[in-house]
């Protein structure tokens, strides 16, 4: 698996909010789509970064991490 910095995959990406790496990436679309929560406020939660794309890049960047921690030797 190949480790990208952050930033670099492009897109929305290199505009999410810090935000988009917890619960809220999946939870604020649902809200906007209910009327609950306006664009504005979504986007300065998460960014623009949709749910399926934040919740892929948190997944990979997990396993990134965890993948070179416990391959560490000594």
């Amino acid at each position: 698996m190949e480790h990208r910095p952050p930033g670099t995959g492009g897109g929305d990406q290199a505009r999410a909010a810090h935000r988009v790496f917890t619960d809220h990436a999946a939870l604020a679309p649902a809200l906007q789509a209910a009327g609950l929560m306006p664009a504005a406020d979504r986007n300065a939660l998460t960014g623009p970064v949709g749910p399926a794309r934040a919740v892929s890049e948190v997944r990979h960047h997990l396993r990134a991490f965890f993948t070179r921690q416990l391959s560490r030797t000594g």
